[in-house]
């Protein structure tokens, strides 16, 4: 009985992690696929007509990231809202991916988050067109 009674505990355990995996997926969807170079994401959002960049520097572990994600980007209102009038990115602050930035500079995104003066996250910045 005992080792059932363990076992239902368990099961119930990872239901959470299981809702919260599938809300981080939705959230995930917010965002464009990053494709490392900045002013061709600009260029991109111009001719789409839409009114700025939004980058939201997070970082890996960020719990105020995750509620955002949880409680605000997967929520289809949002979604729906920010994908008509802006192009929408996601950085790293600690990440070593290289990017390039809006002067065609070539840097990681933790140097382009350093060099947005980015110290807390999650922290949203819209860069106009």
């Amino acid at each position: 009985m005992t080792k059932l009674i363990a076992r239902l505990l368990l099961i119930l355990a990872c239901i959470p992690a299981i809702g919260t995996a599938a809300e981080t997926r939705e959230a995930a969807a917010f965002f464009n696929l990053n494709m490392g170079d900045l002013k061709t994401e600009l260029a991109d959002a111009r001719k789409d007509g839409k009114k700025a960049l939004l980058v939201m520097f997070e970082q890996e572990g960020c719990p105020y990231c995750l509620q955002m994600k949880r409680n605000i980007l997967n929520r289809k209102d949002v979604q729906d809202y920010y994908r008509a009038n802006f192009a929408t990115l996601a950085v790293d602050i600690w990440s070593s991916v290289p990017v390039r930035d809006f002067a065609n500079g070539e840097q990681t995104e933790k140097a382009f988050a350093k060099s947005s003066k980015v110290k807390v996250t999650p922290t949203f910045v819209f860069y106009d067109l």
